[in-house]
């Protein structure tokens, strides 16, 4: 009796576990409908989304296609471009290059004929002083024997005036002698050039190479050491000849001799002199330097402290 009542209640429990199952069931269901519907559209959205980008895309590259097309074209234009000028500009330019070439030629020649008549025109001057001292010989005899010739006065200058010519040999020719005492000169043979160029400053007095021999004069006496007369012999280059080559160098070197013997006042006097004279020589740049061992400026009178 107790198992029919149990088996009765079992009979009367199923259904109703079974109706709950099978809500549970059309539950899921729909929930799985539900996330299906979702996956759908996400996977719609994503498709929708990365065609628009594929589109972008193509877009990007059909303009960078364009974009270097269009670079391709221009940089064809700039070469032709480039081309054209330089094929238009090489027959100027290789013209004026060949019209500079014949002036530095012609230069040249002119500078290399300029050269030879300078050449020229110092060997008939030296000719001329030779022959006018013959003629002043002829005019003039020689003296008595025992009879002796004006010495050289202080710094190599002839004391018996610019012009004389007596006691010179008739054999002595100007450029000879003046290039036997440069060669002299820079061989070291002092004493020799110095005989020398006595002897062309007496006889030649009126060449263009007088001045300079003069200048020589008083660079040896500087080089012995005998400063005071170095000082006479760079005045006569002042004094005795008119503006020369070596008038600023000889102003110049006065400064130095008068320098060794203390003078540091007429020093600095003969070096600005240069400078303010003679700006754009040598000579110029190096009183600036004596200056500054002075330490004077080239327009200042007083020592900087």
């Amino acid at each position: 009796m107790k198992a029919k009542s149990l088996f009765l209640v079992l009979l009367m429990t199923i259904p109703a576990v079974y109706g709950q199952k099978k809500e549970q069931f059309a539950e899921m269901q729909r929930d799985i409908a539900s996330m299906q519907d979702d996956i759908k559209a996400i996977h719609s959205a994503q498709t929708e989304k990365f065609t628009t980008l594929q589109t972008l895309i193509q877009q990007a590259l059909d303009s960078a296609n364009r974009a270097n097309t269009q670079m391709a074209v221009m940089s064809d234009k700039q070469q032709s471009a480039l081309k054209d000028l330089q094929n238009s500009a090489t027959v100027p330019i290789a013209t004026l290059n060949s019209r500079l070439d014949q002036m530095a030629q012609s230069f040249q020649e002119l500078k290399e004929t300029i050269l030879d008549m300078n050449s020229r025109i110092s060997k008939m001057d030296a000719k001329i002083q030779d022959l006018q001292k013959q003629i002043q010989i002829g005019a003039n005899p020689a003296p008595a024997p025992g009879a002796t010739a004006a010495p050289p006065g202080p710094g190599g200058m002839a004391s018996s005036g610019s012009g004389s010519s007596a006691g010179c040999p008739a054999t002595l020719q100007a450029d000879t002698t003046y290039s036997n005492a440069r060669r002299d000169y820079t061989a070291g043979s002092y004493d020799l050039a110095m005989q020398e160029f006595s002897d062309y400053v007496r006889c030649f007095p009126n060449t263009q190479f007088a001045p300079n021999a003069q200048f020589y004069i008083g660079d040896i006496f500087y080089k012995k050491g005998d400063y005071d007369t170095a000082v006479k012999a760079f005045d006569a280059v002042i004094t005795q000849f008119a503006e020369n080559n070596k008038t600023a160098d000889s102003h110049y070197m006065k400064g130095n001799s008068l320098m060794k013997l203390g003078q540091r006042d007429a020093a600095a006097k003969e070096f600005r002199l240069v400078v303010s004279k003679y700006p754009d020589t040598e000579a110029a740049t190096q009183a600036k330097a004596r200056l500054r061992e002075l330490g004077l400026s080239a327009g200042s009178t007083r020592r900087r402290k």
